[in-house]
Parts: C-alpha cells; sequence; structure tokens
C-alpha cells in the first residue's frame, strides 16, 4: 500500500468526495469532504464542496463562512451567503464586505461576556451553595455548540463567523452497516446465457478508493483477467470498438496526479494520451471520465484548461500507430468552452453526437440553474437541451442504448440523498422514469451490446465499497457480478 502524505490524502478525499458529489452520491461525498475537514481545517477548496452537499442551510452556511474566513476575497462564497440571507429574510439589501478579523475579535469578546454571564447565573441564582451544586451538576456529557448563524440582529455590523480551528460538526454522519449473509445469499448470478465480458476497477485501497486495479469479467462464470499491469490503479475504463484496446484515468503514484491513458487489454504498451495532441503545448488539467467511440478511434473525455472556470468536453483521435515525437494538436479537438462545468460524455451508437451532463452556473456550490443532460452534434457543435427539470433531478453518468433509442443515467431527485437508475426516450419525447430502485445509491448504468441488459453499480450491501450488478430489461431481474461490500468495485464498460 503507498504511504500518503497528510496534504495528498486530503486531496484524494477531496477528489473523491467531489466524484461522488458529481454522481449525485451526496452522503458519500459528505462523509469523505467531511474527513478532509477534519484532516485539513484551512481547506478552502473541502469546504466549499462540502457546502453542496450538506442536508441544511445552517449547515452551508458554516461551511460557506469558513470558505470567507480562509479566503476573504472568495467572492462566490460570500455571494452564496448574501443570497441565503435575502432568501431568509425577504430582503434584498447589499451586505457589507465581510472581515474575518472583526469576525473572529467579536466573536473572542461575545463568548467572554457569556463566560462572565454565565458565572453571575450561577452565583444569584438559587437558595444556597448545596442546591446550586445540584442544579448544575450535568447529568449527562454536554455537547459542543457554536454561536447561531440566522439572521444577524439590528446591532450587528458583519455576518457572524465560526473560526474553523474549533468548529464542531453540526450534522451527524450516517453510520454504515454490515451487510447480512442473507442479503448476499438471495442475489443470484448472472445466468450462463449472458455472454461478454464488463471492464471494471476492483479493490479495497483505502487510501484511494477512487482508484483500484482494472479488470475484465467474464459474465458467464465470473472468471477475472487483469487489465492493468502490476500495481496501477485507476477509474472509469472504456474499451475501443474494435475490442483491442482501452482508455482509462491512470493514478500517477510519483506525482499523486492522474492522466488519461490508453493500454491494450493485458496492460502492455500505455501511453498518455497527452503524447498523440502534444501535451507540453495545450495542458489539460482533470482529465476524467473517458470514452471511446463505438464506431472509430475517438475518445471523447473532459478537461479543463488554464485559466477556465470548469471542465470542457474534448475529442481526441488516435489512429493504430503510436503518436508522433511532440504530438499532433490536431488530433485534439475542444468541443465546448464555455462557463458551465460538463461531465459524463456518452456516445450515440452512430458516433455522431454525445450526451453529456451540464452545469451551468458553479461547479462548486448548489446552483439555482441546476444540472440536465445536453447533446452535442460532434460535427458541427451545435448542442440540444435533453432534459430541462432544472434541480428537480440531478442527471449523472448517462448512457445511449444500442438501438439509439433510449437514454439511461444516475439520477438523484430533489431532496433525496439516494440516487436510483432512469431511463428515457433520447429524442426528449417522454420524461425520465426509474428504471432501477436497487439500493441507497444505484449508478453509472451501462448497456449491454445487445440491448437487453444494463450493468450498474450499487451499495446495497452496506459496506464500505460498492458492487456490480445486471439488471434484465425483459424479466426484471437483478444478477450480481460481485458481492464484496469491503470492495469498491465499479463497472464503467460492457465489451462490445
Amino acid at each position: 500500500m503507498d504511504q500518503q502524505s497528510p496534504n495528498s490524502q486530503v486531496e484524494n478525499l477531496i477528489r473523491d468526495g467531489i466524484a461522488k458529489a458529481r454522481a449525485g452520491d451526496k452522503a458519500t461525498a459528505r462523509l469523505l469532504l467531511q474527513k478532509a475537514v477534519e484532516l485539513d481545517e484551512y481547506s478552502e477548496r473541502a469546504w466549499f464542496w462540502l457546502a453542496s452537499v450538506v442536508e441544511t442551510d445552517d449547515e452551508r452556511r458554516t461551511c460557506l463562512h469558513n470558505v470567507v474566513l480562509i479566503n476573504p476575497n472568495n467572492a462566490r462564497a460570500q455571494e452564496m451567503l448574501d443570497r441565503m440571507d435575502e432568501a431568509g429574510s425577504g430582503e434584498a439589501a447589499p451586505k457589507p464586505p465581510l472581515n474575518p478579523r472583526k469576525a473572529m475579535i467579536g466573536a473572542v469578546v461575545a463568548l467572554v461576556i457569556i463566560f462572565f454571564a454565565c458565572i453571575l447565573f450561577l452565583v444569584f441564582s438559587g437558595d444556597d451553595g448545596d442546591e446550586k451544586e445540584t442544579r448544575v451538576t450535568p447529568s449527562s456529557t454536554p455537547t459542543a455548540s457554536h454561536t447561531p448563524t440566522g439572521t444577524p440582529t439590528a446591532t450587528a455590523t458583519a455576518i457572524p463567523t465560526i473560526d474553523p480551528r474549533s468548529l464542531p460538526p453540526t450534522w451527524t454522519p450516517s453510520p454504515m452497516f454490515s451487510p447480512t449473509p442473507n442479503l448476499i445469499e438471495s442475489i443470484p448470478t448472472p445466468p450462463a446465457e449472458i455472454q461478454g465480458r464488463i471492464i471494471l476497477r476492483s479493490g479495497n485501497e483505502a487510501l484511494d478508493r477512487e482508484n483500484q486495479p482494472i479488470f475484465f469479467v467474464n459474465i458467464a462464470d465470473l472468471s477475472r483477467l487483469p487489465a492493468s499491469a502490476e500495481g496501477v490503479r485507476g477509474r472509469n475504463p472504456s474499451v475501443s470498438a474494435d475490442g483491442t484496446r482501452y482508455v482509462f484515468i491512470q493514478y500517477l503514484s510519483g506525482t499523486q496526479d492522474i492522466a488519461l491513458t490508453i493500454s491494450n487489454l493485458n496492460g502492455s504498451e500505455t501511453r498518455t494520451a497527452s503524447q498523440y495532441w502534444g501535451g507540453a503545448r495545450t495542458i489539460i488539467f482533470e482529465q476524467d471520465m473517458p470514452a471511446w467511440s463505438p464506431v472509430g478511434p475517438q475518445i471523447a473525455f473532459i478537461g479543463m484548461e488554464s485559466g477556465k472556470p470548469a471542465t470542457d468536453l474534448y475529442v481526441l483521435t488516435i489512429g493504430d500507430t503510436p503518436p508522433v515525437e511532440g504530438g499532433n494538436p490536431e488530433l485534439l479537438r475542444r468541443l465546448t468552452n464555455d462557463d458551465s462545468a460538463e461531465s459524463w460524455p456518452a456516445w450515440s451508437p452512430d458516433g455522431s453526437r454525445i450526451v453529456y451532463v451540464a452545469d451551468f452556473v458553479d461547479e462548486t456550490l448548489a446552483q439555482p440553474n441546476g444540472i440536465d443532460l445536453y447533446i452535442i452534434n460532434v460535427g458541427d457543435g451545435s448542442i440540444a437541451q435533453l432534459t430541462t427539470d432544472v434541480n428537480e433531478l440531478v442527471e449523472s453518468q448517462p448512457d445511449w442504448s444500442p438501438d439509439g433509442t433510449q437514454i439511461v443515467f444516475s439520477g438523484t431527485a430533489a431532496g433525496a440523498n439516494t440516487s436510483d437508475i432512469y431511463m428515457m426516450p433520447a429524442d426528449g419525447s417522454a420524461p425520465p422514469s426509474v428504471l432501477v430502485d436497487f439500493g441507497p445509491h444505484d449508478t453509472q448504468p451501462r448497456w449491454s451490446p445487445d440491448g437487453r441488459y444494463i450493468v450498474f453499480n450499487s451499495d446495497i450491501l452496506g459496506g464500505i465499497g460498492t458492487d456490480v450488478y445486471i439488471y434484465d430489461l425483459e424479466t426484471q431481474m437483478t444478477y450480481a457480478v460481485t458481492n464484496d461490500p469491503r470492495s469498491q468495485d465499479e463497472a464503467n464498460d460492457w465489451v462490445r
């Protein structure tokens, strides 16, 4: 197991938390991000993302206050605080800029006043010393508390803040529970008639649960073949149309970074995708969520160039030969160029269009304009909106049916902390409907090549990881491909 520094552990927790938040798994994202701020209470990014997955407005205010306390120049956090206070008071009056130094001094003075007030109360209340001692002796251990962060009084000069160095948690994480043997045994394995292979990441690397070794699973007998070389870990594998290669996000243990990587099926001849376009000239950060075109050597993925506020969609065209020295920038094309955060591209069966998720306000906080599915024409770049439910349903991880008529995706309904598998017509002629409600978090649905089955991931066993399942659209039966609640098993493609 790799030994990680505290900073790298925090970064891994934040990255995993962001991934879970984008996938609609707010409960897990909350646990990961809460752990991150416990390890590094001055992590502005962790507090930012934690604000998007907590359950109450008071918790959200606490997180945002800490962001502004850490970085008084964070205009986004201040704007969100202003919006929350305006919504709570019904007024739109501008708030004065937050001064964290004054707020901290004011908090200290307030605590001193409260302390002496408590002393005076204890001295002058009651009849005698014995009675006072009886009354103030607690019958249970007191819990830590902090000053309420509601609407300020008329004498307040700034929004109250909380020093993150002394911030107690204001919410209780949902407890994990161990699965029962009966539940594991009650989910059947796939019947022999289901053919093909599934590519997945699988393992229990504790310090980086997002990246694990890559395997192929033969569905007929559940046998495994390693796809990644020994010691290589990553996520989100996608297989080429001819079945000879796959692309995935590789974790680079030396630099503790990630890279879009292309490999043969047995893990040999791996090369980073940036070699094809010349990564020294065009640097793309946060490369993730690759999808190999079903008709040719093209890979869609997301990334972010320097100075951009959010991720965009890219398409990389590669051939059967190794990249030329220095790369060829004409092989890379950026499909989107806006302030929204794009994610989870998936190709249409003919390779002409891509369905994806777009977050059109702010990638770090709860969005008033919501998250929806969009379809882009790869040829001319034209974009059509597929879902228009704003925040009523948060869509993630879509996939196109082999016949091109349906889209499946993982969705989280408004006010819910769990996700289900939804399906809708690819032409938008009908709204989404729940297809699979199997466990607390059902994610990452992918079609079988014949269109009869859907492979998806779920944490129904209640362990610390996820497992892989297959849903039969004809019989509505669900089968277990993996059943280890300690392992992080997540499928991302069904080999064509």
